[in-house]
């Protein structure tokens, strides 16, 4: 089953004020996560102190929910490794 994107607002500016090369190597990542958002490889982890899970794609997170009983991806946060676990 192929899951669907939707961004908070807060992560879709924080996607924006990223560089085009930054956000296209994001936006590739996320597309190959639509088909099982559960991987559990060297990228992918579930956050213990949050109900979701994230992304590493080089030095930037992914903070995502995904919610099974309308196929979506929910991305919550985008930002630097060492910025993004604030506020969750």
């Amino acid at each position: 089953m192929k899951y669907t994107f939707a961004f908070l607002e807060s992560a879709r500016r924080e996607l924006r004020d990223l560089s085009q090369r930054d956000a296209m190597r994001i936006l590739t990542a996320l597309t190959i996560l639509g088909e099982d958002p559960y991987a559990q490889g060297p990228d992918v982890r579930k956050l213990s102190n949050f109900d979701g899970y994230r992304l590493r794609v080089g030095r930037f997170r992914i903070v995502y929910r995904v919610e099974d009983d309308v196929l979506v991806i929910l991305v919550v946060k985008v930002g630097w490794r060492k910025d993004v676990y604030r506020g969750l």
